[in-house]
């Protein structure tokens, strides 16, 4: 960060509690900030601001509180990492599996590059991340790099983002993911929409025709992600007609007063033929 830009931030911030107080009641009172209907929570979030070293409308803009937590941007994040001055990022991959980020600090007037982060699909379905029709369908891109340096800038940068956490982060899971494997047992194999080539659950959401499920690692000629469709995988399966009919017989089994009657019901005289 530059002396100008230094001097700027902290130009706008209020320098007392009153002051402080004054901007949060005239920031609630003008509405443009729906979230935020209490001079309290105004309070809160300027506060934040100011020890980030946010400007007041950014703050208001851009920090809340959830589950106790405070948490902004992936976008925000970058940026107090950026503007710090003594760390820095670059993106070395970034699609729609994954993406990976290596973090940069300041030594001796050299940028050195001191650990990579990087979040992929994988990592999204092992922490239960991704639904029908969520955001993680829909914007696969910027998901992967909320998660990739959300979780670098705790481990590289953390005196950058003052602690804290994504909105998307916060809201998805209690704590940060959980990297343990996903074992599959048979009962879960034998759900109904279950892909057994890829070891996944298909999905369907609102706009998919039939239920289905992003192929990991396989991309068309166009960059476009691959997708595996239950009626092209799933093996059709021939009823067992007489496995059927036990089982009715067993959730319907036959009347005992029906039963005892029809064995003692004499059989009908044969008919002689017409001469």
């Amino acid at each position: 960060m530059t002396s100008k830009e230094l001097t700027m931030t902290e130009g706008a911030m209020p320098a007392s509690f009153e002051e402080l107080s004054g901007m949060a009641k005239a920031f609630v009172a003008s509405g443009m900030f729906k979230d935020t209907t209490a001079i309290s929570q105004g309070i809160v979030k300027i506060q934040a601001g100011k020890e980030l070293g946010i400007p007041p409308v950014y703050a208001m803009q851009n920090i809340n509180m959830i589950k106790g937590k405070l948490c902004t941007s992936a976008n925000t994040m970058a940026l107090l990492i950026k503007r710090s001055g003594h760390y820095n990022y670059r993106i070395t991959e970034h699609t729609d599996l994954v993406c990976k980020i290596m973090f940069k600090e300041l030594e001796g007037g050299k940028w050195v590059d001191v650990g990579e982060s990087q979040f992929t699909m994988e990592d999204a379905k092992r922490a239960k991340l991704i639904y029908p029709d969520n955001a993680w369908i829909k914007y696969p891109r910027a998901m992967l790099f909320s998660r990739a340096i959300s979780q670098g800038a705790r481990l590289y940068t953390p005196d950058a983002i003052g602690g804290v956490y994504t909105s998307e982060e916060i809201k998805s899971i209690d704590g940060p993911v959980n990297d343990e494997p996903v074992t599959v047992t048979e009962e879960s194999l034998a759900r109904e929409h279950w892909c057994e080539e890829h070891n996944t659950e298909f999905f369907k959401s609102d706009n998919m025709r039939s239920y289905g499920h992003p192929i990991e690692g396989v991309v068309n000629e166009k960059g476009k992600q691959v997708w595996c469709h239950e009626h092209e995988n799933k093996p059709k399966v021939e009823p067992d007609v007489a496995q059927a009919e036990k089982d009715t017989e067993e959730l319907f089994p036959p009347d005992p007063k029906h039963a005892a009657e029809a064995a003692v019901k004499p059989a009908p005289a044969p008919t002689e033929p017409a001469p």
